[in-house]
């Protein structure tokens, strides 16, 4: 981990995948750790050679692969700043959401670069302005995918980028309390209905008082139910309630349109209009 973070940049990738199954480790991954160690011992003279210059070039590099990791389809992002010709600062760290699109891939990994720049950029004026040398070079960060390079230069709300605002607790209380927004969709009569909750602990009973409701109005049984794998979707008591019922549980990856795409879409539709109303009406953002 140290070399990787201080010497050895061609290691990032690598020790950053291993260390996901850290907290479950097995032979496999073992394996992979010791191929590394052999990589390293038959490269221990490599290394990064600084050198002096009368031109100070400083420029970043911004990429990610798309849906790398197979069991929650979320992406890598990579990035490395480049000081004169050689790399000062560099990472490999996983999406903490699921990208639909390259795009929008490349977008995320462009900001975690952009933030890291920032703060080398920073440091590095601060090192020039005390040897009294006020030519510091630009922030430039350089990006390969066209589509994420457009994004960056129109501030319109994409319809490839709106999935990066995921909907979580709201910003401001509504007026009886709730923080969080659950939406029950009943994919064979569209029927929607949305709960206001305080915590999450409560949509249990939202839940349960849904599908009653569901199969007494459109007098049909209830075979499956789609969640995100979430805590209060996988407690004891719904369990309970769904053996009770004979119903199936399916999980989903979080976020990801491609398999729970109607509730997603839908929650973040309502939640856009109603801000939208509010900010329009010149009102908080009560909801």
């Amino acid at each position: 981990m140290h070399l990787m973070t201080a010497t050895r940049p061609d290691i990032a990738f690598a020790v950053s995948y291993v260390s996901r199954f850290m907290e479950n480790l097995q032979v496999e991954h073992w394996m992979a750790v010791k191929r590394i160690l052999r990589y390293l011992q038959g490269t221990k003279s490599d290394g990064i050679c600084f050198k002096s210059d009368d031109k100070i070039d400083f420029c970043g590099y911004s990429d990610a692969d798309w849906a790398g990791d197979h069991a929650d389809r979320k992406s890598t992002s990579g990035y490395a700043l480049i000081l004169m010709g050689d790399p000062v600062s560099w990472g490999s760290k996983k999406q903490s959401s699921v990208s639909l699109s390259t795009s929008e891939a490349e977008c995320i990994a462009l900001s975690l670069a952009i933030q890291e720049g920032k703060w080398v950029h920073r440091l590095l004026y601060e090192i020039l302005d005390a040897a009294e040398d006020k030519s510091g070079p630009e922030l430039k960060i350089m990006e390969d995918n066209q589509s994420c390079i457009k994004m960056t230069k129109n501030p319109v709300n994409h319809g490839r980028a709106k999935h990066i605002d995921t909907c979580g607790p709201m910003e401001v209380d509504s007026l009886g309390g709730s923080k969080y927004l659950l939406l029950t969709v009943d994919e064979g009569s569209g029927c929607m209905k949305g709960f206001s909750l305080r915590a999450n602990s409560d949509s249990e009973e939202c839940i349960k008082k849904y599908i009653v409701a569901v199969q007494t109005q459109f007098d049909y049984k209830v075979k499956f139910v789609r969640h995100d794998g979430a805590r209060e979707s996988v407690a004891n008591s719904l369990k309970a309630f769904y053996d009770d019922q004979r119903i199936e549980q399916q999980v989903t990856v979080p976020y990801a349109h491609q398999t729970n795409g109607t509730a997603e879409r839908a929650i973040r539709t309502i939640v856009t209009i109603g801000r939208s109303m509010l900010h329009y009406a010149k009102l908080d953002k009560f909801f």
